[in-house]
């Protein structure tokens, strides 16, 4: 379903030159990431109390299951901040900077009284904007317990190097900005993960999301924005640049010392835009969205104002598509990020795609007699005719359809699989991580179905 071998590694290396680039790297090593992964099972019998109270039972509420942590927890306080001095990279007198504290990839859910006592008021109009089908609908609010916790780890770290800083995340149910008044300080590295928030969103859902990176930023923390939302849209023309742009330039102005975005998917010839703000924004912070998308048009020629009215036409159906994401994805048990391909028949339709093919019929049009537009536009041709077939391919095979089969979807099916292998080099999509999606999202023969790495992102 993906690239084949050799075309990956060449999709990778051509990657890797984009990125260099664009100037994306990190000049400074930082590890961090879900930090406890394994720790119930190197520490739960020893050290039970480190690990959340739930319905009075320490640790995973079912063998093998997901956990947090008793943040409150002395010991467990200790014990990052030893485990730092430890296996950092560093001579243990000169410990590494970044103290990585980041909850694991789940919910904050200890019950326990210390954690609780930790805890801040709920915001008033918090379950305004906790969607009802996701995570963390029902659980508490518990952003002042981490913060709290994280400075007191910090507090720890600081005995041993006083310029150690501890990285934690504004993701789950401790997303929103803490409201008991605390001054974290800039050892207190904060990314700001939403996680049930994609776009596109209400005027209100944007303007809350902003409140609470400014939240954040009151606390005096050192803001990283670490974000989903590049996962989203599959390899479909699900374009978001006026959303983005606006978010990511008020985080910019403030307190924003850096970016880490999950993922790039690298979609090139549908969410080119997407892409090319992403990257700009983060050399340019303050330079208008249109003026970066310009640019981004520019490279069409003579072609630019019909591409600019191609991919404007696609952001106003996102835009306009934000119940119809919503409800087809909840009533097919999609997920935005890791099984979008179960939705992409119903959220682009057949008919979606007459429109747009013929905006770039106008481009085509335009672009003749300038061979590099043309071969530009022929690239967003191609990128266009791929989607078209994933959401033919989709309307046949999707898991969210009790009556798909592979028998009743094989022609589309090989029909996307012979279009993959015959445009691969030209990079019009990540296809390693089309199929990756489509691995839980279709019903597929054998080693079709396996889940594949997503590769390059």
């Amino acid at each position: 379903m993906g690239f084949t071998a050799a075309a990956a590694e060449e999709y990778m290396s051509a990657q890797a030159a984009f990125l260099r680039r664009n100037r994306m790297g990190r000049r400074i090593p930082a590890n961090y990431g879900h930090a406890f992964v394994n720790w119930w099972q190197q520490y739960g019998g020893e050290h039970p109390e480190w690990f959340q109270l739930v319905n009075g039972k320490r640790g995973p509420s079912r063998p093998w299951g997901r956990f947090s942590m008793c943040i409150s927890n002395p010991g467990l306080r200790e014990e990052i901040v030893s485990q730092w001095r430890q296996h950092g990279s560093a001579p243990l007198e000169h410990p590494p900077i970044f103290v990585n504290a980041v909850e694991n990839d789940i919910p904050g859910q200890c019950e326990c009284d210390a954690c609780k006592a930790l805890d801040g008021p709920e915001p008033p109009n918090y379950r305004e904007f906790i969607p009802s089908k996701s995570k963390i609908a029902g659980k508490p609010f518990v952003s002042d317990r981490y913060a709290r916790s994280w400075q007191a780890i910090q507090q720890i770290a600081a005995k041993y190097n006083s310029n150690a800083v501890v990285v934690g995340y504004a993701y789950m149910n401790y997303f929103a900005a803490p409201t008991t008044g605390i001054k974290l300080g800039s050892n207190v590295i904060i990314g700001f993960c939403p996680s049930s928030w994609f776009y596109p969103r209400s005027h209100e859902e944007q303007g809350w999301i902003k409140d609470q990176w400014q939240g954040w930023a009151e606390t005096d923390a050192s803001l990283l924005m670490r974000t989903n939302y590049f996962l989203d849209g599959y390899c479909m023309p699900h374009i978001f640049t006026g959303q983005f742009s606006d978010e990511f330039q008020k985080a910019s102005s403030n307190g924003m010392i850096g970016t880490d975005f999950d993922s790039l998917t690298g979609h090139w010839a549908t969410q080119g835009p997407n892409i090319y703000l992403l990257m700009r924004l983060q050399i340019h912070p303050d330079v208008s969205a249109s003026s970066i998308l310009s640019e981004y048009y520019s490279a069409f020629g003579p072609a630019a104002d019909d591409v600019k009215k191609y991919f404007d036409f696609w952001e106003a159906y996102t835009s306009n598509g934000r119940s119809r994401l919503h409800d087809t994805f909840e009533a097919l048990g999609a997920s935005r990020w890791r099984s979008w391909a179960k939705a992409a028949h119903v959220i682009y339709p057949e008919e979606s795609f007459a429109p747009a093919e013929a905006l770039l019929d106008s481009a085509v049009s335009s672009a003749k007699g300038d061979q590099e537009a043309s071969m530009r536009v022929n690239f967003l041709q191609l990128g266009l005719q791929h989607a078209k077939l994933c959401s033919q391919a989709a309307s046949k095979l999707t898991l969210g359809d009790p009556e798909s089969s592979y028998e009743r979807g094989g022609a589309e099916l090989q029909a996307l699989l012979e279009f993959r292998r015959t445009h691969e080099r030209m990079w019009i999509s990540n296809l390693n991580h089309c199929a990756w999606v489509e691995s839980s999202s279709w019903t597929l023969p054998g080693a079709a179905a396996q889940s594949q790495d997503p590769g390059p992102e």
